[in-house]
Parts: C-alpha cells; structure tokens; sequence
C-alpha cells in the first residue's frame, strides 16, 4: 500500500466536507441511517445505498511522488549527493490526496467518491490507478493519454522534514480542449453529487468549468488554493463557497489583491492574528463567500461574508463612539 500525504488543509476541507453531506438533499442523515441498518441485515443492499447517495467529486491533479533525502537542498549549480540509496515512489498530487482522503473517511457510509483526472500513458500510470482503485475512489470518468508521461514530483526531502520540489505536469494538463467537451464532462461529474473539490495543479480553465457546472448544479464548491504561485481568477474566486490556503497561500493571494501591502504586511508569514484577519477580509473583499485559513500550529480561522459586515459595523460603532467623546 502506498502512503498518500495528507496536508492539514486538506484535513479540514474534509470535515467541512462530511458537515455538508449531513445537510445534502440527496442523503439525509436519517436516510443514511436507514440504508446503514438495512445493510447489516442484508449485505445485498449496498449496492443500492450506494448508487442512491449523493457522491463525492474531486476534479484535479494526480502524480507519481519519487522522493530521494539529502542533507540539504542544492544551491544553484551544485551537486549534492542522497543520503540514502533509496527513491521512494508514492502516489501525490492534490488531487489524488483529496480523494484518497475522502474515500477513506466516507468508507463507513458506502458513499461513492468519483475522481476525475487524466492519466499518462506509462507504466507509473497503471499502478497509479489501480492504487487509487484499491482506495475505493471510482475513476471511470478520468482519462488516459499515450503520448504523455504521468504528472510527476521530484522531492528532495531534509532531515527537519522541509522539502523541496520540482513538479512536472505531464498529463495533469491534457483535458479536453473543446469547451463544450470539457463542460460536457463536468456536468456529468456534477449530477446528483454532495460536494465537489477542486485545487490549482490543473489548468485554470478545468476549475473554471468545474465551478461553473455545479453551480449550475446547486452543488457546494471548495478549492484549495495550493499547486500555483498565481492569483485567484476573480471569476473563479466568485463561484466556489469556500476558498481554502494555508498561511503563506493566504498571504500571497491578499497581496495579489492589492490589500497587505498598503497595510505593511508583504511577508508570507502572518504572525499576529491581525494580521491573519485582513488578509481573509481581502480575500473576502475580493468575492469569496467563505475563507478557511490553516495556521500550523496555531489551528485555523473562518471569515465569512457576514464576519466581515459584523466587524464593520462593529468599526462604525466605535468610530460613532470617539465622535460623542469629541463632542
């Protein structure tokens, strides 16, 4: 079995996940329950529990992770020497990590999580599906191209854990070209699902589709920023519900937007919660719905539409306030 890598993101994309399943209209919690009990009594019911459930979508990048250790990284035009004589090969990408991690965690309600990616056509794209097969995410509407390798990550990992990495994309950019096709793909994704997950190691245009089917789908939209150094497409920004980076992601988008730089904060590392507030109000400002920030060790953060007009009223009480003190 491979080890998939999980980041905290990703974690609590998750959980957000599961409280939306509870609420989807195509499987009520009690519905659920039912199904659950007539399984136990009758083995032969799964198959109709699972095709009456809402699913899980995941739309993105999927890579063969070879990882080597060295005592360091590089400096430019150096050589440096592994300090072990292994590669080890895991299934990455963030994609891939997502829907291996919902799988996992719907496994119990026989929810059906539906992976939609593209292969390459070697060999690494073999063992890559059946490795995802064998984590019970169905990927029947994914697909596979014989003239391109697989996504690929080259690691190189320190002893303290950092990593640094080379990722090429390989068949993470071969997706339908014709955009009826490509809508055409989405909309089948879509139908009838719970939530659909998304991430940046695909082209832009991918996301675009995707949010724009469910939308029209009424399905709720997540994205993990992570997978590019770029801006949020303001059109994509609009159309998910909640808007996912970590802290460096998260200082970098707001930066993007114009808005920490004016208030002195350039660095990909928000140390005080001020800080962590006005980069999400950018975020916010910029269209997003909901922003879920994750901060290491320090946990994590929600700013909603209504955060953002509650501390603004908040801001003109007290500015109405020093007005009748300087009266």
């Amino acid at each position: 079995m491979s080890t998939f890598s999980s980041s905290q993101t990703q974690t609590i994309i998750i959980l957000l996940l599961l409280l939306h399943l509870s609420c989807a209209p195509h499987a009520t919690l009690a519905h659920e329950s039912q199904q659950q009990q007539q399984h136990q009594q009758n083995p032969s019911c799964d198959a109709t529990a699972r095709a009456e459930l809402a699913h899980v979508v995941v739309i993105g990048s999927i890579n063969v992770d070879l990882t080597v250790h060295v005592a360091r990284p590089p400096h430019l035009e150096e050589t440096v020497t592994a300090t072990t004589p292994q590669i080890s090969i895991a299934v990455g990408g963030k994609g891939a990590n997502q829907a291996v991690a919902a799988a996992r965690l719907v496994q119990n309600n026989s929810r059906v999580v539906k992976f939609v990616c593209q292969f390459g056509g070697d060999t690494h794209a073999q063992w890559l599906e059946a490795e995802l097969i064998a984590n019970n995410v169905d990927v029947s509407l994914s697909g596979h191209h014989a003239d391109l390798p697989s996504g690929t990550g080259f690691v190189m990992l320190s002893p303290d854990g950092a990593a640094s990495s080379v990722v090429v994309s390989g068949a993470n950019s071969a997706w339908p070209s014709d955009d009826v096709e490509l809508a055409s793909l989405m909309q089948t994704a879509v139908q009838n699902a719970a939530v659909v997950l998304l991430q940046r190691e695909v082209p832009e245009r991918v996301n675009l589709a995707a949010a724009a089917a469910a939308n029209q789908a009424s399905v709720p939209v997540m994205l993990d920023t992570g997978g590019v150094d770029a801006p949020l497409p303001s059109e994509l920004i609009e159309s998910v519900d909640f808007v996912c980076p970590n802290e460096s992601e998260l200082a970098r988008l707001a930066a993007n937007g114009n808005r920490l730089q004016s208030a002195g904060t350039t660095t990909t590392r928000l140390e005080k919660k001020e800080d962590v507030v006005t980069a999400a109000r950018a975020l916010v400002e910029q269209g997003a719905q909901r922003v879920l920030v994750t901060l290491g060790e320090r946990g994590s953060m929600m700013m909603t539409v209504s955060n953002k007009n509650m501390e603004r009223k908040e801001e003109e009480e007290k500015e109405k306030e020093k007005e009748k003190e300087k009266e």
